[in-house]
């Protein structure tokens, strides 16, 4: 018989910088360096990694993820646009769109955890 998750806290926003993996295009660089992404536990759904992860090509294309999202996704940069997106897989090649880029993802974070709607 499965047992209820554990009660968590409530989440408090904040930003951890990030060390950038090798590899990674410029301005990507320099977005996670400046911006960085939002640090803690956020329910059972997001949570930083310590350290991102570069993959899936050279020059301008390939994701970096940043957290995971759910028990086996990832919340990713996609190198070529900015874009935030979720990927379900650590394997899968499908990803869906969340945000424009990552000013944006971590200001609708902030919202989600302060409790204001956003749209």
């Amino acid at each position: 018989m499965s047992q209820p998750l554990p009660k968590l806290p409530k989440p408090e926003f904040g930003l951890v910088a990030v060390e950038v993996p090798y590899g990674v295009p410029t301005q990507i660089a320099v977005d996670l360096r400046n911006t960085g992404i939002p640090g803690g536990l956020i329910g059972y759904e997001y949570r930083p990694l310590s350290e991102p992860v570069y993959s899936g090509g050279s020059g301008e294309r390939g994701l970096v993820a940043i957290a995971t999202s759910g028990l086996f996704g990832r919340i990713a940069m996609d190198v070529a646009s900015g874009h935030v997106a979720q990927i379900p897989n650590v394997e899968s090649s499908t990803t869906h769109h969340v945000n424009r880029d990552l000013d944006e993802d971590t200001r609708k974070i902030h919202a989600d955890i302060a409790g204001n709607p956003h749209n």
